[in-house]
């Protein structure tokens, strides 16, 4: 392993070994430092992403940026796809958030109109508390309504075996 590097990458996640794969595209050197491993422990399971959708109430919203991010991470999936041959099964998973007060009744709106507003990749169902019941038995009856969020999902530790692969391939 070489001593030195143009450029050390703290963390071996999905932002960690993009970072190391467009360098070495542009002949540039790095390294990465992981304490357990490329794709390991939480960086295997984050996306390393800002999502559009989420933090949007928060002070400075960063809205553009978390659009942007989405959109690296679908161009990075077409290019892996593309240069290993592997399909990591893009999925839609299912993340019910019920509201059992006006408060989260209030949240679960404000997320379904962002999720209207943003791209063709988000969509959400709002559900009313009889409907939720025939998805989700047993839920609480305080329950005042529910939101289905779905966003295209890759399977992360197969992005990061895939990058791995191809820096392996650069480097």
């Amino acid at each position: 392993m070489s001593k030195s590097t143009e450029v050390l990458i703290v963390g071996g996640g999905i932002a960690g070994c993009a970072t190391a794969y467009y360098l070495a595209q542009q002949g540039i050197s790095s390294m990465i430092v992981e304490s357990h491993g490329i794709g390991s422990k939480a960086s295997g399971k984050s996306a390393g992403m800002l999502s559009p959708v989420h933090g949007a109430k928060e002070p400075g919203t960063i809205d553009e940026i978390s659009l942007e991010s989405f959109n690296l991470h679908q161009v990075l999936a077409d290019e892996l796809i593309e240069e290993t041959g592997i399909d990591f099964s893009p999925r839609f998973p299912n993340q019910l958030q019920i509201a059992i007060d006006l408060k989260g009744m209030d949240e679960i709106r404000f997320l379904q109109s962002l999720y209207e507003k943003a791209d063709d990749r988000f969509e959400s169902h709002f559900f009313e508390y009889e409907e939720l019941n025939l998805i989700q038995p047993g839920l609480t009856p305080k329950t005042l309504g529910g939101l289905l969020p779905f966003k295209r999902e890759k399977r992360l530790l197969i992005v990061n075996y895939s990058l791995r692969r191809l820096l392996k391939e650069l480097n």
